[in-house]
């Protein structure tokens, strides 16, 4: 995915809020506090002899996640996991198979494929120092594509029959300046089909990105589309292009102009709004493409037209990456364009393999941002998986008794039901309020029952209540789970 500015009117996280909306300051803090020393002993403050004085702690930081980064509390892991979820059932729907690459790569293979005149290379790698005198280089995974083409050359996956169709859920790493739905550390969903140049593949892959945002709650994305042509056709209009931008070389911004000559195509990816409109002005590539790329690109649009998926023809979209080729794409909620505001995007990348060893062969992929999409369905009201809730807790008349409600607790756990064990030593009413709290479904007591091999069983949210044989227990959990109903029954 090409790197996201910031939104206009999207919070700045550099100055990160607590969820009282009070300020968290950037650094590490320290308070001086009077009172008694913990340990009972005078701090280095204290007067010797005579009365003592207010004590001062030694300054403690106050430690956070590194900056660009956040926790995922239990209930935002659940809509990610809710995400990943979709996006793994998904992709084994169509025929993707997993695949996991390591965080970190041989800095060479993003600097070869992501392509060195990039945001990615220039200033949004994560480079780790090695411990060792190892002379190897290397980076955080910035974006997936790359390993994932590495690791198809290293393991010969050529040999296998193609396409080779593969995907990947997890966190990716840039060394960007922190905005709003722009982390340091995100998530994407990514798909690649490697070693099928023709047409339809690429409509697959643009289908498959939006039936996942529809499973997910976002009804109405819009495909963003454009070609960019290939080796063959490219060149001339990186030619034109080049001469288009030397012809205004005094209204580029600095970065442009640095740019200008090493690779044209990242003014067109320029985030810089002095660039707006001389890039709307810019020849257009789809109007300068070769046989070969308009009949591919047409074909594209033939079959996204069978399939009945709406496209809006976008000149400017290149991507960020050096790889792309021909097709290229974006998903944009509808009002929110810009690139900023992109859902997710991919394109083919024919050259990708051959520049990383391989012999040449084609591929196509996408990177769906989840960071993205959780703002997304929370921005559309959409509603959130609600926690995980137990099935049952155990609980006891005798507050003491926590081995026989770790035991029971253990055993129905084993038969595969989700049961929380009330492992503190309180009152039997503190218990049930906890098992309440936590919207468990029913109530396992532990009383003089169980000595005969009896235990009673509370439905909470019915209200009833019936002694039940502990032998029975698992199988009657098991089947109130299935049947959502309230009570237990006789079955």
């Amino acid at each position: 995915m090409r790197p996201s500015s910031p939104a206009q009117g999207e919070p700045d996280i550099d100055r990160m809020e607590n969820h009282d909306g009070s300020v968290v300051p950037d650094g590490p803090t320290a308070a001086n506090v009077s009172g008694p020393h913990p340990t009972g002993q005078s701090g280095a403050g204290s007067a010797t002899g005579g009365s003592a004085s207010p004590l001062d702690f030694a300054a403690m930081p106050t430690f956070r996640a590194p900056r660009g980064t956040r926790d995922l509390l239990p209930a935002e892991r659940a809509a990610f996991r809710r995400l990943e979820t979709i996006a793994t059932d998904l992709a084994e729907r169509y025929g993707y198979r997993e695949i996991e690459t390591p965080l970190f790569e041989q800095t060479a293979v993003f600097e070869r494929g992501v392509g060195a005149v990039t945001d990615v290379v220039e200033k949004e790698l994560f480079l780790l120092a090695p411990r060792t005198e190892e002379a190897e280089s290397w980076a955080l995974r910035p974006e997936p594509t790359a390993g994932i083409v590495r690791a198809y050359i290293q393991h010969g996956m050529q040999t296998l029959p193609q396409p080779v169709k593969l995907t990947m859920t997890g966190p990716m790493f840039r060394y960007d300046r922190p905005q709003a739905g722009r982390y340091r550390q995100f998530w994407q969903f990514d798909v690649e089909a490697i070693g099928d140049a023709g047409p339809a593949i690429d409509a697959e892959i643009i289908e498959l990105a939006l039936r996942f945002y529809g499973e997910a709650g976002l009804k109405r994305v819009e495909v963003h589309l454009n070609s960019i042509g290939d080796a063959a056709c490219r060149p001339a209009y990186v030619e034109e292009l080049t001469a288009y931008f030397r012809g205004h070389v005094d209204e580029l911004p600095q970065l442009e102009r640095d740019r200008l000559e090493r690779n044209v195509l990242r003014l067109l990816d320029s985030k810089d709004p002095a660039m707006a409109a001389l890039n709307a002005a810019a020849p257009r590539i789809t109007d300068r493409l070769c046989g070969p790329c308009a009949e591919h690109f047409a074909a594209v649009k033939t079959h996204l037209d069978t399939l009945g998926i709406a496209h809006v023809a976008d000149p400017g979209l290149v991507r960020g990456l050096d790889y792309y080729t021909r097709t290229a794409f974006e998903f944009y909620a509808p009002g929110r364009e810009g690139q900023q505001q992109a859902l997710g995007g991919g394109g083919r990348y024919d050259g990708l393999v051959e520049l990383l060893g391989g012999r040449p062969t084609p591929g196509i992929g996408f990177g769906v941002g989840l960071d993205r999409v959780v703002l997304a369905l929370a921005a559309e009201d959409v509603a959130t998986p609600p926690e995980t809730r137990p099935l049952a807790v155990v609980v006891g008349a005798d507050p003491t008794a926590t081995a026989d409600r770790l035991r029971i607790a253990t055993d129905l756990r084993a038969a595969g039901l989700p049961v929380r064990a009330e492992l503190t030593v309180r009152k039997l009413g503190k218990q049930l309020e906890s098992a309440a709290r936590d919207h468990a479904h029913f109530a396992v007591i532990l009383g003089d029952e169980l000595a005969g091999g009896q235990v009673q069983l509370r439905d909470l949210e019915a209200g009833s209540q019936q002694l039940v044989p502990l032998v029975d227990l698992a199988r009657k959990l098991a089947a109130a789970a299935k049947s959502h109903r309230h009570g237990v029954g006789e079955g």
